[in-house]
C-alpha cells in the first residue's frame, strides 16, 4: 500500500488503528509497549511471521490439503527509518530455539541432524533441506538485511528459492545425489521474514513467473524519509524488556504444550 497513491495524509499509517485492537494478546502486549507509530508498524508483520513459526500444530484445510500459519514476509523501507524494530519479534522464538540447539551438544559425531528453530539466511540449498529434515515441526529464516538472502539465491551453491516455494505449500522436497547431500521432507514447514531497502528488493526475485513473488506478504513504506537516531537502553527503561521476556516465556510454554 502506498500512502501517496491513496492520497492519504502525510502522516497516515499503513496499519490502521483498528488492526491493533484485534491483535492476538501476546502481540498486542508487545506492540503497545512501542511508542513510535512507525516502529510499531515495522513490528507487526515480523511479529506474525515469528508467531506463526511457533504454531506447527495449528493447521487448516485448503483445497483438501493441510496448511500451517508459516508465513513469508518482506519489509521494505529506506535506511535509517527504524526497520531494526523487527528484531524485537525474535524474542518470541529465542527460548524454543535455545532449547532445540541444546540438543546438538549430545549428538554423536556421525549424526548429521541439526536441531534449531531459527535458520540462517546465509545457507545453501542442501543445508536448508537437511535442516528442514532435522526439524519437521518447521523453521524460521529471519534476516534484517535482504542482501544476506539474495546473494545466496543468486549463487550456484545457494539456489533454494524452489525449497521456499515448496515449503510454502508444504509440498515434498528431496535430493538424492551420488557423493552428495541427500534429504527427504514429505511436509516441510518454513517461515521467512526479511527486511531491506528499496534497492534490495529486486535482487530477491529474478522474475515474477516462478511463483516466488506472489507467496510473500509485503510491507513497503514509501512515505517521506525521516531519519531516526539510535536510542540508548536508558531511554527505554527496563519495563518493556520484562514484558517481552514474559511474552516469550508464555509462547514457549504454549509451544511445549502443543508438542
Amino acid at each position: 500500500i502506498n500512502p501517496k497513491r491513496l492520497d492519504l495524509e502525510k502522516e497516515s499509517s499503513l496499519v490502521f488503528d483498528e488492526v491493533y485492537e484485534f491483535l492476538p494478546q501476546q502481540i498486542k502486549l508487545h506492540s503497545d509497549s512501542i511508542d513510535d507509530k512507525k516502529n510499531r508498524e515495522f513490528f507487526i508483520l515480523p511479529a506474525f511471521v515469528a508467531l506463526g513459526s511457533l504454531l506447527p500444530s495449528i493447521k487448516i484445510k485448503v483445497r483438501g490439503n493441510d496448511y500451517h500459519p508459516s508465513l513469508l514476509g518482506i519489509l521494505i523501507a529506506p535506511s535509517g527509518t527504524g526497520k531494526g524494530t523487527m528484531q524485537e519479534a525474535l524474542k518470541y522464538v529465542t527460548l524454543v530455539d535455545d532449547e532445540k540447539r541444546s540438543k546438538n551438544s549430545t549428538k554423536t559425531k556421525d549424526d548429521n541432524t541439526r536441531y534449531a528453530l531459527q535458520f540462517s539466511g546465509d545457507i545453501s540449498g542442501a543445508a536448508l533441506g537437511l535442516l528442514l529434515q532435522s526439524n519437521p515441526e518447521g523453521g524460521l529464516i529471519f534476516e534484517t538485511e535482504a542482501q544476506t538472502l539474495s546473494k545466496n539465491l543468486s549463487s550456484d551453491w545457494g539456489q533454494f528459492s524452489d525449497i521456499i516455494r515448496n515449503a510454502y505449500d508444504h509440498a515434498k522436497i528431496s535430493s538424492d545425489k551420488i557423493n552428495g547431500v541427500s534429504y527427504f521432507v514429505k511436509h516441510p514447514i518454513l517461515s521467512v521474514m526479511v527486511s531491506g531497502t528499496p534497492g534490495q528488493l529486486e535482487p530477491l526475485f529474478s522474475n515474477t513467473e516462478d511463483g516466488s513473488f506472489n507467496r510473500y506478504l509485503f510491507y513497503i513504506d514509501e512515505s517521506d524519509f525521516q531519519f531516526k537516531p539510535e536510542k540508548y537502553d536508558s531511554e527505554y527503561g527496563g519495563k518493556d524488556s520484562i514484558q517481552l521476556e514474559d511474552v516469550g516465556k508464555k509462547l514457549y510454554d504454549f509451544y511445549k504444550s502443543r508438542e
